[in-house]
């Protein structure tokens, strides 16, 4: 009886060892073919004035310390007229088999840049895909400087992180 256990281990314990190994080997495969690159970036301003709800909605609620986003600066003093909305659009490519959750956009500040409007939609960017993201920012009227863009997904729960530039 011990022979035949033995003839019958040897075996399994190689197919399960093959089995590792190609396991192994195939999610070494997707982490390593795993990529999500910057495809392009864009910018779209607006005048606040043309918004001018929205803009003394987010006053009000700097005022009162409500307001939800990344705030820069500490006030947001004078008329609608004196800002601008930018809205950073960033295009991503994944050519990975995996898709990458969470995908966020922090937009770095400029001098003149007061506030990132908050965005609490859950963005995704489906397997061997393109997606554009964006992110608006409130900002004071001048000549619109280059910025920064932190991009940060995950990816089977592990944290990645790109930067995105743009400049005109």
């Amino acid at each position: 009886m011990r022979v035949w256990g033995n003839k019958l281990l040897k075996p399994l314990a190689i197919t399960l060892l093959i089995l590792l190994i190609c396991a192994l080997l195939g999610t070494g495969y997707l982490y390593a073919t795993c990529s999500v690159t910057v495809a392009d970036t864009a910018l779209t301003v607006s005048d606040a004035a043309a918004q001018e709800k929205a803009f003394l909605s987010l006053q009000e609620q700097m005022r009162n310390g409500a307001l939800s986003g990344l705030v820069y600066t500490d006030s947001l003093d004078g008329a609608a007229d004196e800002y601008q909305f930018l809205q950073f659009e960033v295009t991503l490519r994944n050519t990975c088999f995996l898709p990458a959750d969470m995908v966020e956009l922090q937009v770095l500040p400029q001098s003149g840049d007061i506030l990132q409007l908050a965005d609490f939609s859950d963005h995704m960017l489906s397997r061997r895909s393109s997606g554009t993201f964006t992110a608006t920012v409130l900002s004071r009227k001048s000549e619109i400087l280059p910025h920064e863009i932190q991009v940060t997904f995950t990816m089977w729960g592990i944290p990645f992180r790109l930067k995105a530039h743009y400049s005109r």
